[in-house]
């Protein structure tokens, strides 16, 4: 059987995912690059996977967004964000380069499937570590999947963000395992950055003024539910997604890094990983590591 891990996107909501795969990989005993045969993150998601690829523990990277969040969404007074994106680069490629250095993304300890979005291209680009040559640094990789728009520039001014279109890489990822891996039986972890329910005011009949709002959590909330209903179905018993509805009191705005933002997410995350589901998944992929 081969294992697939998945993260999605969600800005500083990454800590949700980073301490659900240090909580698993703690009960294991395992670290995710050894206990996954493909790990596939978009955004903030892929910055994690680049992270589990290098052999970072899963802690580690809990705690960079716990000490380095505030670095990554620096922003001066005088930045015009509806002139330039929020916020600059040099932060959040500050951080990457302190954790990443100067390591190719060939080099990965399994293999990894990083989207991001080519604005030159004007088409999808997946980054994977084991296609030949490949010339991409493992901080460029992150930086490309997570070049948000509006909120950072583009890399190499022409990638952003890969949840343009898959915000949720599962299917992604069940794609490249099965040309990678045809006839075997696959085991997909889809880990989430939690959501907000509720009606959101849908108008009826409205312009792009009334739309504005809506469309935007439309725009990542019906992707990942669809993506979640095709993976369900093509992988039945062997798909877990830990995701969930965020409280109240978590704000979802991925740029939140305030202190009383990241506790309120890291009591959101314990919750999800005490859950059922990822007791049975400790012990399968222990089981079978």
């Amino acid at each position: 059987m081969k294992r697939i891990l998945s993260i999605d996107g969600g800005g500083m909501r990454g800590v949700i995912p980073a301490l659900i795969l240090a909580r698993l990989e703690q009960t294991s005993g395992i670290r995710s690059a050894a206990m996954f045969d493909l790990i596939a993150g978009t955004s903030t998601g892929g910055i994690i996977a680049c992270g589990l690829g290098s052999g970072i523990e899963a802690w580690r990277l809990w705690e960079m967004y716990k000490s380095r969040g505030a670095e990554i969404f620096s922003r001066p007074w005088y930045r015009p964000s509806a002139v330039v994106s929020k916020y600059s680069a040099s932060g959040i490629e500050k951080v990457l380069d302190d954790v990443f250095g100067t390591m190719p993304f060939a080099f990965a300890k399994t293999k990894l499937l990083v989207p991001t979005f080519d604005t030159q291209a004007d088409a999808p680009y997946h980054l994977k570590s084991w296609e030949k040559p490949c010339v991409w640094l493992m901080k460029e990789a992150a930086r490309a999947t997570s070049a948000a728009p509006t909120y950072f520039p583009a890399a190499q001014k022409r990638y952003v963000d890969g949840g343009l279109f898959a915000n949720d890489p599962a299917m992604n990822a069940y794609a490249e395992a099965r040309r990678l891996w045809p006839g075997e039986d696959l085991f997909l972890l889809s880990v989430g950055t939690g959501f907000k329910g509720g009606h959101t005011g849908y108008p009826a009949n409205g312009g792009l003024l009334r739309w504005a709002k809506p469309i935007l959590g439309t725009l990542f909330n019906a992707p990942a539910a669809d993506v979640d209903y095709m993976a369900a179905t093509c992988l039945g018993p062997g798909y877990v997604r830990l995701n969930g509805e965020l409280p109240d009191d978590v704000n979802p705005e991925m740029d939140d890094a305030s202190a009383k933002n990241i506790a309120a997410l890291e009591a959101f995350a314990e919750a999800l990983a005490r859950s059922a589901a990822l007791s049975k998944l400790t012990k399968t992929m222990g089981a079978n590591a």
